[in-house]
C-alpha cells in the first residue's frame, strides 16, 4: 500500500471521529432517543477503540477507492464522491436494520443519520482527497 494511501487513511479516520462525536454526541445527542428506539441499547462506557477502528475502515474505503479507481485528489472532488459514499452505506446499513430489528419503531431515525452521514463522509472525503492530492509520489 502507497504512503500516501496511509497518510490519508490516518487523515479521514481523525475527521471522521472528531465529526461524528460533534454530530452525533454535542449536537444530536438525542437524535435517535427521541424516535421510539429500544431503550438501553448504548454501551457505557463506548468501546472507542473499536470506534476509531470503524473510522479507519471507512477512512480506508474512500483512500483506496479514491486513489485506485478515481484518482480523487482534492477536496471538492473528495466532498462529491464522499457524500454519496455516506449517504449510501448509511441507507445500505439503516433500512436493513430497520427491516429486520425492532430497534425503533419508525424509519426516520435511520433517515436522519443517512443525512448526517452524508455530511460527515462529505468532509471526510474532502480531506482523504485534500491529502492525497498533497501527499501523492512525483510521477
Amino acid at each position: 500500500m502507497k504512503l500516501n494511501v496511509l497518510w490519508a487513511t490516518l487523515a479521514g479516520a481523525i475527521t471522521m471521529m472528531l465529526l461524528g462525536f460533534l454530530i452525533y454526541v454535542v449536537l444530536l445527542p438525542n437524535l435517535f432517543g427521541n424516535m421510539g428506539i429500544s431503550e438501553n441499547i448504548m454501551r457505557e462506557p463506548p468501546l472507542f477503540v473499536m470506534i476509531f477502528l470503524g473510522n479507519v475502515a471507512g477512512s480506508l474505503l474512500l483512500a483506496h477507492v479514491f486513489s485506485k479507481w478515481c484518482m480523487i485528489t482534492t477536496f471538492p472532488t473528495g466532498a462529491k464522491a464522499g457524500a454519496i459514499f455516506g449517504l449510501l452505506i448509511a441507507l445500505y446499513a439503516g433500512l436493513i436494520q430497520y427491516g429486520t430489528t425492532t430497534i425503533s419503531e419508525s424509519v426516520t431515525p435511520y433517515l436522519a443519520d443517512a443525512i448526517f452521514s452524508a455530511i460527515l463522509w462529505a468532509i471526510t472525503g474532502g480531506v482523504v482527497g485534500l491529502v492525497l492530492g498533497k501527499t501523492a509520489p512525483e510521477a
